[in-house]
């Protein structure tokens, strides 16, 4: 019976599909050299191996130049194959296999013989069957891809340990209750982790402002095409017209989409709009209107004006172009107006590398902005470069600077000979001007250009003049009067000497960060507002290689000085906990929103390699179906975490220019010298030693869970590790083990409080309910939490019982009951930083 549905099902489907087939076939063999089809073996029912057909979507010999298994963003995919894939079209042939008997419609998908090597004599079950086109684990595995920590070398035996087992379990019980019934509920299933399985909340984040502008373009598409009839026929609607209007208006809403996404129309940087952008869109719209001429004639609208063509063709090609200059012209006046601090720029060197810099200078997002060249050339003398005109020899120098305000000259060497160069560095000096040496193009690209000394061309020293900062943070050392700090003399810093900034490094997380930093001897720099006291870092203030800098994260200043010389930045201010953050909406979104923007464009500035972000696992919010890695569907019910995942977008979308590394910590617990009683399960803890009674609303929600150790320790790994492996990267902090309900805690918190009663609350309960994978640290980082949530109770008790803590309900150990008493006046600064500054 089930083979009777096969045949008649895939015959109907190979029936159906076949022109789309021709077309995919057609665009496989345009796209990239080699054949159509990609034949594998594989095997199937009874261990019988066979050839599977799909459509190629790797380049030629694929096999030959990587591993066997495909890896995410695979180079070896082709443009049509991104496609094909995405949709799963490069499936379709597999009808064919159908056909033969080597599969079935449902069934496990068939493995490589590598692979069914390895199986055991159980999981061989799963060979008793047909292999299928549509599996139950095709279905829950759809974006298999995902489920590799990103970083993975081996993917082969990341696959083998982590991916076949959990395959296979489920083909497994599959193979034990097939039915007719459930084979087509699984085809169901198919077509709909198809359809909308295509479409994720994460390609949509990261790609939101591409995705708008397609639409544009397709919506401008339509309109030109109904303009250009319009202007064919005088504005007047012909009798016959509707219908092939409508087919012609279905064809450009089905075919230009797809060319302008082929012809890379969404993956150019608006910035760097050119001549190579505008082919893209002439041969994009060209073929795009062949295909739609040819298939409207196909359709039998031999009719159809071929003028109406060539005019929509005419028109949408400068139109498509036109939005982008538009588009461009306002991201860049929207720059202009965000560079409250723009310096300007003198480049002496009028050649093609200052012709590239004053470009990328115009073009790019930096707070610098040209001002006009110095060249030595008489030819040069007033030309203009990129709307940048010469303004005068190197030896105009003193007259150019007393005319214009100059921030920073740029010297080409050896394009600038070395009696300009001394004179140029000779005026620098003299007026605190600074200056920077930069080797011409040709002599960069063939690498055997060295910088001289200065020292060899008469001059004293190499830099730039500045004045000099009273202490590591740029500003005079001061005392916290409030909290009875003494002043903090600046140590002595060597030039090798490396800076790690750390904001928010009084708090319940930071002050471990801090200590286990300085234990390692780094020289460590923090940025708090100290609004819950200086408990955090008392008993260190006055470590010799600690600059503690009393200062708001939102303040521009402070951040700027703060940033100078830091090698890497450790962002954890915040305003913490779903309660607190509702008592001031605008407080919240400032601090937790606003100032991480501040913060990357202060890190850019300032040159800082590494920006380590603390997010965290609340942007799952209430989804607790599946266990959540860092690519699942995000929806978070609280301000707080959504403040996260905005924070999160916009590091994401500077990853090219400044290397960021993201960490959603699971819920936090244990000891700190910043103490917090409002965690989970330091809140059960506490009520179980003091009140001897745990409330527990709901009780049945899922949490992460991670010790505030570890959760230092992942911070300094993430800020040391490889850029090649975790830049841009997110990574879900914590333990697999560690994932709990509520009312587990609770149990394990009884198991050390034996006489604390439970109380469940059902009515109340929390909406947050999420479980998480951390396979991706432990694989990329090779970073695994140490402490468990036993191992935090007790060291709560511990604590608890040595009176560390008398006072359980004092505001201090409250975010929430701290803000609403004392309100959020103690972090306002004198001046706050605004959007883009």
């Amino acid at each position: 019976m089930k083979r009777l549905f096969d045949v008649v099902l895939s015959a109907a489907g190979l029936a159906l599909v076949w022109p789309l087939l021709l077309v995919i076939a057609a665009l496989v063999k345009l796209d990239s050299r080699g054949p159509v089809f990609f034949r594998q073996v594989r095997i199937g029912r009874h261990g019988r191996p066979f050839a599977i057909l799909k459509f190629r979507t790797m380049v030629e010999n694929a096999s030959a130049i990587g591993p066997r298994l495909t890896q995410k963003r695979d180079p070896r995919i082709t443009r049509i194959g991104q496609v094909l894939r995405w949709l799963k079209l490069d499936e379709l042939p597999q009808l064919i296999n159908v056909l033969r008997g080597d599969m079935s419609l449902v069934g496990p998908r068939p493995e490589d013989p590598h692979f069914v090597a390895l199986y055991t004599p159980e999981q061989r079950r799963v060979l008793s069957v047909r292999p299928g086109i549509v599996g139950p684990s095709q279905i829950l595995g759809r974006d298999e891809l995902e489920k590799y920590p990103d970083g993975v070398v081996d993917t082969e035996r990341y696959y083998v340990e982590h991916i076949l087992p959990e395959k296979l379990e489920t083909d497994l019980a599959y193979v034990r209750s097939c039915s007719l019934a459930g084979d087509l509920r699984l085809i169901a299933a198919g077509i709909g982790a198809t359809v909308f399985g295509a479409f994720k909340a994460k390609f949509f984040r990261l790609r939101r402002e591409a995705i708008q502008l397609l639409v544009a373009d397709t919506a401008a598409s339509l309109l030109v095409y109904h303009l250009a009839y319009d202007l064919k026929f005088d504005w007047a609607l012909q009798r016959d017209a509707l219908p092939y209007l409508a087919v012609v208006s279905v064809l450009i809403l089905l075919i230009r989409p797809p060319i302008f996404v082929y012809f890379g129309l969404y993956q150019n940087i608006l910035s760097y709009l050119g001549t190579k952008e505008f082919m893209a869109i002439l041969r994009a719209v060209t073929v795009g209107s062949v295909a739609i001429m040819a298939m409207t004639f196909l359709l039998g609208f031999q009719g159809h004006s071929r003028l109406v063509f060539l005019i929509d063709w005419g028109l949408l090609v400068p139109v498509l172009f036109g939005m982008r200059v538009g588009l461009k012209h306002r991201l860049e006046r929207r720059r202009s107006a965000s560079k409250s601090e723009t310096k300007t720029v003198l480049i002496a060197g009028a050649d093609d590398t200052g012709s590239q810099l004053v470009a990328a200078l115009s073009a790019g997002e930096t707070h610098y902005r040209p001002l006009g060249f110095l060249d030595d050339d008489p030819a040069k003398r007033g030309a203009i470069i990129h709307g940048i005109q010469v303004l005068g020899a190197t030896s105009d120098l003193p007259v150019v600077a007393a005319l214009h305000p100059v921030d920073l000259v740029v010297v080409l060497f050896p394009r600038v000979t070395p009696a300009s160069l001394r004179s140029i560095v000779d005026h620098c000096r003299a007026h605190g001007t600074e200056y920077r040496l930069v080797p011409t193009l040709d002599r960069l690209l063939r690498g055997d250009f060295v910088l001289p000394e200065l020292s060899e061309l008469g001059i004293d020293g190499l830099g730039s003049v500045k004045p000099a900062a009273e202490n590591g943070a740029g500003e005079p050392p001061k005392a916290a009067a409030a909290n009875g700090r003494p002043p903090l003399a600046a140590a002595p810093r060597r030039a090798e000497e490396r800076v790690v900034l750390v904001t928010g490094g009084a708090g319940y997380v930071g002050s471990h960060v801090v200590r286990k930093l300085l234990e390692r001897g780094r020289r460590v720099r923090v940025v708090d507002t100290f609004l819950y006291g200086d408990h955090g870092l008392r008993d260190v203030a006055s470590h010799p290689r600690l600059e503690l800098v009393e200062g708001d994260v939102r303040h521009v200043r402070t951040m700027s000085l703060a940033a100078k010389g830091a090698h890497s930045v450790i962002a954890l201010a915040a305003l913490v906990g779903d309660a607190a953050c509702d008592l001031d909406v605008d407080e919240t979104n400032a601090t937790n929103f606003e100032a991480t923007r501040l913060l990357a464009e202060v890190c850019e500035r300032a040159g800082v390699e590494r920006l380590v972000f603390a997010s965290s696992c609340s942007v799952y919010g209430a989804n607790s179906e599946l266990v959540l890695n860092e690519g699942s569907w995000l929806n978070p019910v609280s301000l707080y975490a959504r403040t996260r995942i905005q924070s999160e977008d916009v590091l994401l979308r500077r990853r090219d220019r400044l290397s960021v590394v993201i960490l959603r910590l699971a819920t936090v617990f244990g000891w700190s010298a910043r103490m917090r009683l409002d965690l989970l399960v330091n809140t059960f803890t506490a009520h179980a030693f003091f009140n001897r009674r745990i409330r527990v609303f709901g009780g049945d929600q899922w949490r992460p869970n991670l010790h505030v150790q570890d959760a230092a320790e992942a911070f300094i790994r993430a800020s040391e590790a490889d850029d090649a492996v975790v830049r841009g990267e997110i990574f879900n902090v914590g333990h697999n083990d560690e994932n709990y309900t509520v009312r587990q805690i609770a149990e394990i918190v009884r198991k050390h409080v034996p006489d604390a009663a439970m109380e469940i609350v059902e009515a109340a309960a929390d909406k947050r309910d999420y479980r998480v994978s951390f396979d991706k640290i432990r694989h990329v980082m090779g970073f695994t939490p140490r402490y468990s949530v036993e191992d935090g109770v007790v060291e709560l008790i511990q604590n608890f019982s040595a009176g560390e803590i008398t006072a359980p309900d004092d505001a201090r150990y409250h975010n929430y009951k701290f803000l609403k008493t004392n309100g959020f006046a103690g972090i306002r600064p004198a001046r706050l930083a605004v959007t883009g500054a």
